[in-house]
């Protein structure tokens, strides 16, 4: 799925903001702990990749953006913006505590994600992959599905 970011109309949203009483901010080393309680509620096999250190530097070109409430982060998406010749940004592992799902969490991290790369002067953004349902929310932030994969076993 892919958004041209030209299309992404800021709509004042800027990381450090709080939408509907939740804080949206970047994530620091100390958080990883409550990040992994956070992604293993809401989907485990994402843990794994929050766990890398490296996500957590600021001047890496990956950084984990939080949704926090009072203290717990309730949900967490990994963005990482491209470099001066590659111009596009992407989105990765996005989830949201189950008790907080459907009221637009995700929806947020995806605007606050576009904002940003748009910022950082990225042409588009792109989810390499994502699941049936996810991109039902990714299509109502203005992404497209611009590649299908269909996956099937097959007993050799």
């Amino acid at each position: 799925m892919k958004l041209l970011l030209k299309n992404f109309t800021n709509k004042d949203f800027k990381v450090g903001n709080s939408i509907d009483g939740v804080t949206y901010c970047w994530a620091g080393l100390k958080d990883i702990e409550k990040i992994c309680a956070c992604t293993d509620d809401a989907y485990k096999d994402f843990t794994w990749y929050y766990q890398n250190k490296g996500l957590y530097q600021e001047d890496s070109l990956s950084r984990v953006l939080v949704a926090v409430i009072n203290g717990e982060i309730i949900g967490t998406l990994i963005i990482t913006a491209g470099d001066k010749c590659k111009k596009p940004g992407s989105l990765a592992c996005i989830t949201v505590k189950r008790a907080y799902q459907g009221r637009h969490i995700g929806i947020n991290l995806i605007y606050l994600a576009n904002s940003y790369l748009k910022e950082k002067g990225m042409e588009e953004a792109y989810i390499g992959y994502t699941y049936t349902g996810l991109d039902h929310m990714y299509g109502y932030a203005g992404y497209k599905i611009c590649i299908y994969y269909m996956m099937a076993e097959k007993e050799l």
